[in-house]
């Protein structure tokens, strides 16, 4: 789980847009609150997206490994 306050990106893109892309595709769900009167935005992950996650990692983790060969 994620919790965003809108952190800037080096290029000047805003966190809140990559996220809604992962959201479009289903990878995360989110949900926006207040909480003591101030905006709260958590993202957490999908069962697709954790699944989606968990291979990306097992694929870097292979280039790791061939890398250390």
């Amino acid at each position: 789980m994620v919790n965003s306050k809108g952190a800037s990106h080096p290029r000047g893109y805003k966190l809140s847009s990559h996220m809604r892309k992962l959201e479009e595709a289903k990878l995360i769900k989110v949900q926006k609150q207040f909480v003591e009167r101030k905006p709260k935005t958590t993202y957490t992950a999908t069962t697709r997206g954790a699944l989606e996650l968990k291979n990306y990692l097992a694929q870097i983790q292979n280039v790791i490994e061939k890398v250390e060969e």
